[in-house]
């Protein structure tokens, strides 16, 4: 969609016979209209997401590795800018597969939830402060194209990738629920 550094639904050719429900025709157009302008700076967007998010919720900050980095040091640190930027990748992986989003992205995105698990203290809630710093940056770029319907269909799309994240760590963390459970019933019956 015009954007080299977006990736594919996890560089797999995605064969489906159906398309896509989540959105109509024009609302796909619009996306990917306006993704051209949203990928002209995927780094600078992308932070603009997340330091939305440390400014609305301060205690997701402290997730990161860039927890103690402010101000111009933050906007430098490497470790910051990668992560908004693998972000807007996956938002671009969605609008490349946007007429297909479901099936096309539905495993990429659990994928990327189930990771979330990793970083003690993340919890499944942090994921809706995503959609409310998109819709920000969203209308913060694209100005007074970012009403009415475009602001629908992008606000459709945040909601499906959001809910994919959220089931991908849901299922994570109960699998590591059961795999806790397994260990200490075996340290139980070793301990006979």
């Amino acid at each position: 969609m015009g954007c080299a550094t977006s990736m594919t639904a996890a560089n797999r050719s995605v064969v489906s016979t159906t398309e896509s429900k989540l959105l109509t025709n024009k609302q796909r157009y619009i996306i990917k209209k306006t993704w051209k302008v949203m990928c002209s700076n995927i780094t600078g967007h992308g932070i603009k997401v997340f330091l939305r998010i440390f400014q609305l919720h301060p205690h997701v900050k402290q997730l990161f590795p860039c927890r103690d980095v402010e101000g111009e040091d933050l906007l430098r640190d490497s470790n910051f800018k990668g992560h908004a930027s693998r972000f807007m990748q996956a938002v671009g992986a969605a609008v490349e597969n946007i007429d297909d989003i479901e099936a096309a992205l539905t495993p990429l995105l659990t994928g990327l939830g189930k990771q979330h698990i990793q970083f003690t203290g993340f919890k499944n809630e942090y994921f809706d402060a995503f959609t409310e710093a998109m819709m920000y940056a969203w209308h913060e770029e694209l100005k007074g194209q970012f009403s009415g319907e475009t602001s629908l269909a992008w606000a459709t799309v945040f909601e499906f990738i959001m809910h994919k994240l959220k089931e991908g760590h849901a299922a994570a963390l109960a699998n590591s629920d059961k795999v806790q459970q397994n260990l200490e019933s075996n340290d139980q019956i070793a301990s006979k």
